[in-house]
């Protein structure tokens, strides 16, 4: 167990980590994380400006590692195959999408 970031970044045994704090601290932890060469999962909102995402990315190019952006929806059934019926034009020109899910995800 780690008693702040600081540890758990300079923990040799950890290879990265998820950062899903709140996103006044997601810049300061996945530099943090960065700086000690930790692969990142960050949530979203990756940051509160363009200039924060911007100082994540940079920190983590610099350091060679992964920063990635926590969103799945992406893989949801419903949504890839949306995005081959718009790539295949089956569903003519799209101007306006909009969503809802609510439900169970019983993902096994």
């Amino acid at each position: 167990m780690h008693g702040t970031a600081e540890e758990l970044c300079a923990d040799p045994g950890v290879d990265a980590v998820i950062v899903a704090t709140t996103t006044t601290t997601h810049e300061e932890y996945s530099v943090l994380a960065a700086s000690h060469g930790k692969h990142i999962l960050c949530e979203k909102p990756m940051a509160r400006d363009c200039l924060e995402a911007r100082r994540m990315v940079d920190a983590a190019r610099a350091a060679g590692v992964s920063l990635c952006v926590a969103y799945r929806r992406r893989l949801f059934p419903q949504v890839v195959a949306a995005k081959r019926l718009i790539e295949e034009g089956r569903i003519g020109e799209v101007v306006s999408v909009r969503t809802h899910y609510s439900g169970n995800m019983d993902i096994e």
